[in-house]
Order: C-alpha cells, then sequence, then structure tokens
C-alpha cells in the first residue's frame, strides 16, 4: 500500500542531485544535452530554477571538462511513470543545488574537472534553514525517485553534505511514511553500499566521502551493480559482497529489487539477477576458493588507503626557498603543445611583465647541439617539419668540425628536438634564436666537447669563456630584448655546463631579470630541469 499525502493525492519528489556532474546536464555542445529523455539545467530552469549557473560551471570546469558521460533520465518524460502519475504530481529538488553555498558548488565541480581539493567546508549545519525547507517539501509528497548519474555525488549528499536530509528521508521510509524509489545511482545510493563501480572519479570518494561509501540500507544488507549487462563485475562484486558480509545483487536493466514490510525480492520482466559464474550450471570458479585466495594475500597486511588526492591531482609541491622571489614568473614542462590551462597561465605571467606593448621570444638552443639528428641529415629524423636541425637554428658551427669530431657523429644523443613550442599570442617574426655555446666557444672548444661526447675524450683546453667575451655582449642584446626566454629539449648536463660552467655572467643576467619579474623563463625537457634545483634526476645523457 502505497502511502498518501495529506490531500490522498500521490506526489512524487523527483531528486536529481546524482546528475549534476554530467557533461549532457550543462554543456549545450554535448551530444546527450537534447536528448529527448534527458534532463538538462534549461528543463529544469524551466520547472524549478537553479542556483548554480551554468555560466558558473563552465568557468569552475573550464569549459565543461571533466565532467560525467552519458545522461540522466527526465522522469516527468518517462513512458512508464506517466501512466501512472500525471504531470503536476511530480516535482524536482536538488539537495545541493538548494543548500551548498557557492563557494561549496565552486569547490564541487573543481574537485571533480581539475582535482582542485576544497578549501572550505563541505558540509551542512543541522540547524541550516534548508533543511527545514527541505523536511516541508518532504511532507507534501508520498514518493521519492532518486535519478541515476553519480553515485558517489549522491552518496555525499545524503551522508557527508546534509546527513539530517538522509536521516530524515531513511526514518520516514522505514516508518512506511514514504516509498523511496531508486534509478540507477539513486538504486545504489539507497542500498547497503555504492561501491560497486569504477565509473565516479576517484577524488569524490577519497575527498568528499574519506573511502566510506555506505548508503541508506533501505534494503537491509543489499548492495545493488546496476546494469548489469555482462560479467566485468561478477567476481569483484562477489569478492566485495562477502569481504564486507554483504549481498551483491547484480541487476541487468528492466529489473529491480523491492522490499515489501521488511522482504526484498527481484521485480520486472524477468525477476532475476544477472548471469553469475559462481552459480551457473557446470560452474568452475567457487567463491570461496576466490575469498581465500584473497584472505591469503592479504593475510597480516593491512595496506593503507591510497592516497588517491596525491596520484590524482595536479601536484602542488613545495618549491617554495629563498632563491624563489614573489616576482619570479616560471613555467616548466616538458610537452612541445601548451594545454589549455597552460595557455592560460602562459598568458597571465605575460600580462605581468607587459600588459600592452607586443613581446618579443629569445630561444636558446644548446641543449641540442649533441643530439644526432640536429646535424646528421642522413638521420631520419632531420627532415621532420617539426624538428629543429642546425639549418633551421643558424648555427657558425661548421658541419665539418661537428662531423670530424665525432667521426661521423657516433654516439651523439638519439631522439630529435622540435623546433618550436605553439605560444598564444606570438607569430614567427617574434622569436629569435641564439646558442650560447656556437656563438661564444672557440674551434678548439668545440672540437673538445664533440669529441668528449662521441669518444670519451677528456678536453686539453679550457672550457670557460671570458667574463669579457664580445658575442656575449650580443647575446644579451637579444636579451635585453625579450619578454620571454624559452629553454628546450636536449641534453639537460649540456645546458648544464653551458650555463653554469662556460657562460655564467650570462646566467647571472637571465637570473636577475626572471626575479625581479621582467623575464618569463619557459623551460621544456632539458631547459625545465635546469631550471629547477638540481638536473640530476636522468640517467640519459
Amino acid at each position: 500500500k502505497l502511502p498518501v499525502t495529506r490531500d490522498s493525492q500521490l506526489k512524487v519528489l523527483l531528486l536529481e542531485d546524482a546528475g549534476l556532474l554530467k557533461s549532457s546536464f550543462w554543456d549545450s555542445q554535448d551530444p546527450n544535452f537534447g536528448q529527448k529523455q534527458g534532463l538538462n539545467y534549461e528543463k529544469i530552469n524551466s520547472r524549478i530554477g537553479l542556483k548554480i549557473g551554468v555560466e558558473k560551471v563552465k568557468e569552475w570546469t573550464k569549459g565543461f571538462q571533466g565532467l560525467d558521460g552519458g545522461w540522466t533520465a527526465d522522469h516527468a518524460v518517462d513512458e512508464t511513470l506517466s501512466r501512472l502519475f500525471a504531470r503536476e504530481a511530480f516535482s524536482y529538488h536538488s539537495i545541493f543545488d538548494s543548500c551548498a553555498s557557492e563557494e561549496q558548488a565552486q569547490a564541487l565541480f573543481e574537485l571533480q574537472a581539475q582535482h582542485v581539493v576544497p578549501k572550505v567546508a563541505m558540509t551542512l549545519e543541522a540547524e541550516h534553514p534548508c533543511v527545514h525547507e527541505f523536511r516541508k517539501v518532504l511532507d507534501q509528497v508520498g514518493i521519492i525517485l532518486a535519478n541515476g548519474g553519480n553515485p558517489d555525488l549522491l552518496g555525499f549528499v545524503l551522508r557527508r553534505f546534509a546527513p539530517e536530509i538522509g536521516r530524515m528521508i531513511s526514518e520516514r521510509v522505514r516508518a512506511g511514511r514514504l516509498l523511496y524509489m531508486g534509478r540507477s545511482a539513486g538504486a545504489m545510493a539507497g542500498s547497503a553500499d555504492f561501491a560497486y563501480t569504477y565509473q565516479p572519479m576517484p577524488m569524490l570518494e577519497e575527498v568528499l566521502l574519506h573511502g566510506d561509501t555506505s548508503g541508506l540500507a533501505l534494503a537491509g544488507r543489499c548492495s545493488l551493480r546496476p546494469h548489469y549487462g555482462n560479467q566485468l563485475w561478477n567476481i569483484p562484486a562477489r569478492a566485495l559482497a562477502k569481504a564486507r558480509g554483504q549481498v551483491g545483487v547484480l541487476t541487468p536493466n528492466s529489473v529491480g529489487l523491492a522490499c515489501d514490510q521488511g522482504e526484498c525480492f527481484m521485480v520486472g520482466p524477468k525477476p532475476q539477477q544477472g548471469p553469475d559464474i559462481f552459480r551457473s550450471p557446470g560452474q568452475t570458479s567457487h567463491l570461496l576458493r576466490i575469498s581465500k585466495a584473497y584472505e591469503f594475500a592479504y593475510k597480516d597486511y593491512q595496506p593503507p588507503r591510497p592516497n588517491l588526492v596525491k596520484s590524482c591531482r595536479p601536484q602542488a609541491p613545495q618549491c617554495e626557498d629563498a632563491g624563489l622571489s614573489n616576482r619570479s614568473l616560471v613555467m616548466l614542462g616538458s610537452g612541445s603543445e601548451l594545454g589549455r590551462d597552460a595557455q592560460e597561465a602562459f598568458q597571465t605571467l605575460l600580462r605581468e611583465v607587459h600588459p600592452s606593448q607586443r613581446s618579443k621570444v629569445l630561444v636558446l638552443d644548446d641543449a641540442a647541439l649533441l643530439t644526432r639528428s640536429f646535424w646528421d641529415s642522413s638521420d631520419l629524423d632531420f627532415s621532420r617539419p617539426n624538428a629543429l636541425n642546425a639549418i633551421k637554428a643558424g648555427l657558425v658551427t661548421r658541419l665539418e668540425l661537428v662531423r670530424e669530431a665525432t667521426e661521423g657523429f657516433a654516439a651523439m644523443d638519439e631522439g630529435w628536438i622540435p623546433s618550436l613550442a605553439a605560444l598564444p599570442g606570438f607569430d614567427a617574426l617574434d622569436f629569435s634564436r641564439a646558442s650560447v655555446f656556437d656563438r661564444c666557444a672557440t674551434e678548439e672548444q668545440k672540437k673538445a666537447l664533440f669529441k668528449l661526447q662521441s669518444q670519451g675524450v677528456a678536453p686539453e683546453v679550457s672550457m670557460t669563456t671570458l667574463a669579457d667575451a664580445r658575442c656575449l655582449e650580443s647575446l644579451e642584446e637579444l636579451l635585453g630584448d625579450a619578454t620571454v626566454l624559452m629553454m628546450g629539449w636536449g641534453n639537460p648536463d649540456l645546458l648544464g655546463y653551458v650555463f653554469k660552467v662556460f657562460a655564467p655572467r650570462f646566467t647571472a643576467k637571465i637570473i636577475k631579470r626572471v626575479r625581479e619579474g621582467s623575464l618569463i623563463f619557459l623551460g621544456l625537457g632539458a631547459g625545465a630541469m635546469l631550471a629547477g634545483h638540481s638536473f640530476a634526476v636522468t640517467a640519459a645523457p
């Protein structure tokens, strides 16, 4: 017998929290945004309105990046439900949208999309006005239908963010005053445990739930694995259920679990669980043996919980020391293409240096000098369209000198050097290229370097440059005109020698400008390693 409201009209509260992290809910460019049977922010806005604005979500997720796939159902147009209830019987609600502050909403979306750990409390006080408002809403309905989407998000909302509301729902269901219906994630959150999925982004479970995936337990010890269409989840679901003392229920689509007056049973066209290798005729897999194997593997061993915050989020290492100025503008990386986040960060640094005037880039190619494909035209990588070679770099060092000193480019570094990183806001005329060693080293020093690399012959000449060398003056002029200094890929040991031993005067000029905030240092590959505290973390040179 279904519970009825005071006016004897059965009404349904559609709880939509689980769908808030779906791309198709917010992004009008998502292929599922216009899904006829699906729900999106426009439909919700037209019915009840949303506190969380789509432009804010777009900003917090940097263009809806990192949101969940798929789509969440609009139950008001569901064919089965529409035969049971009139359209006016449905009302929509999102606990998180109604109750969260803007700071909490921002923290949730930034955690999902950017892996940024919240800096605000992600809980709601028991006496928050929103809790009392929800109680009034619940007084008007006989059924609550929790929609599908992200079970970790819904579990967080009901168990951590607004536990008073979760208790309110549970108490009414257990007292027979409210019928709980759950679809997909909504079913999982209403069961004993919603851990039976690998799909949610792990940091929700780690950061928001602190590893606790226990649900409302409205079906006793039963925990659901919905959408069970193959046996991918068969073994882990059964092993997890046995380990936790739960009953794992593998429910295919169109099949569900119903509980009435303390008795639970399967319902649907074929009211039975999905195929189970542990119960199938002629079974060759035995749950007890698998459980014993798990127990043996972990006997006397309690593994620490994996810190998914550190393994998933962008690291924020403690690099600060006395040598790092508050005005230093530095970007270090490895790829030749800057992603959207890196481009935005670079443009921000650029505005710090020259907010209005045109900027120049000085590229120092010293790290490339010991790479074979940089010199040897017979190397397959020499003619790559996006590879740097001696011709493109415009060096003054003679090719024959390198060929002779290395005995035909023997034992030089393998691989190839990207010609340029694509920097937003710059064109080819904004770049200047140079190599400190190429311009300032004598022929004897150049021969010594290449012989050392190729033949292991120790130099017999001094491998430093004079502090007053005229070549440094021309390099310093180029540096003076530049807003960005770029050091790229190649051999970090060679870069370390050139800028720490061979030409320390020029290096001092670079460091001074970076620390005073008038020069952006962009280090990629070997250039990034040189800019760090040590460039020893490689076995390649």
